[in-house]
């Protein structure tokens, strides 16, 4: 389920679009971007697993208090990204100026690689990856199949930035028309999906914390 909602994640199928119709080595781009996301998401669910499993309640059947406040702040987190979205859609955004400049492909990646991390360590979804991984540690299964469980949730949520890679490399010809339109949708309706996703998930996390502590 929170691999799912990790998935949902506009702004970064947004940056993956951009990179992709660029006329500077478009693909090395946003694979250097899923490489960054990919080394964030492996620390923060190796962090997880490994120191977290004693104190979440591990193999006990129930979560542990601990457990039950971190959902109840991440609930409430989820639950602020939600509303701040929703009030700030007018918000006119600043658009960074394309110099034209060619760079080298080595610094693209390097940049890249870079931004991957900061965006997957910053962006809501890792609140939703966070909290698949913390599950797979309370679940009571060996580190190799909580590693594989949260192998699937990161992939799903690299998704918004491997999807297009894929479309771009089965398709080549068709895919311009394709991410224009992909692109649009994701203008028009991109607040609204981080709104609801936040706050779904926002209160569904918020319960869930408070029923442990209670």
């Amino acid at each position: 389920m929170f691999g799912m909602g990790a998935a949902v994640s506009p702004m970064v199928l947004a940056i993956a679009i951009v990179f992709l119709t660029s006329k500077n080595h478009p693909k090395a781009q946003v694979i250097a971007l899923a490489a960054g996301g990919a080394l964030a998401l492996a620390a923060v669910g190796i962090l997880v697993l490994k120191g977290g499993s004693a104190s979440l309640g591990q193999g006990s059947g129930q979560p542990s208090t601990l457990s039950g406040g971190i959902d109840t702040f991440l609930g409430v987190l989820l639950i602020l990204i939600g509303i701040k979205t929703y009030v700030s859609r007018n918000k006119p955004k600043k658009k960074k100026a394309h110099t034209g400049s060619v760079e080298s492909l080595g610094r693209l990646s390097l940049r890249n690689i870079g931004l991957g991390a900061v965006l997957a360590t910053t962006n809501k979804s890792m609140i939703l990856y966070f909290e698949a991984a913390k599950k797979a540690a309370e679940s009571g299964l060996s580190f190799a199949q909580e590693a594989l469980a949260l192998t699937v949730t990161a992939l799903l949520y690299l998704l918004p930035i491997l999807l297009p890679l894929l479309i771009v490399t089965i398709a080549p010809a068709r895919s311009a028309k394709v991410l224009e339109r992909v692109d649009k949708v994701l203008v028009k309706n991109g607040v609204y999906i981080v709104t609801v996703t936040s706050l779904v998930f926002g209160i569904y996390l918020l319960y869930k914390g408070l029923t442990v502590i209670a």
